[in-house]
């Protein structure tokens, strides 16, 4: 079985690089365009199960909207936490 499990921060704390261009809502924006893509993409490989690790409730509806399957984190503990935490599913 594969399983693809995505990584998603906190929104507010999206793509802190472009702070000084964009404002939180614009970084958060942008975020789930990035994420919009990336499930879409993920689709076209056919893997058997995609998991988004996420405690936004936002990135949960897109994640189930676009076939995925959210997996809520208690805490935003950053990429290589959330991805363990989908290793112990």
């Amino acid at each position: 079985m594969i399983i693809a499990a995505v990584p998603v921060k906190d929104l507010e704390n999206a793509k802190q690089r472009l702070v000084s261009i964009l404002t939180p809502a614009e970084r958060g924006e942008l975020a789930c365009a990035m994420l919009r893509d990336v499930l879409k993409a993920l689709a076209t490989a056919a893997p058997d199960l995609v998991w988004v690790v996420t405690r936004e409730p936002a990135v949960a509806a897109i994640a189930r909207t676009l076939g995925a399957e959210p997996l809520t984190e208690a805490e935003n503990r950053g990429h290589t936490a959330a991805v363990a935490f989908a290793q112990a599913e």
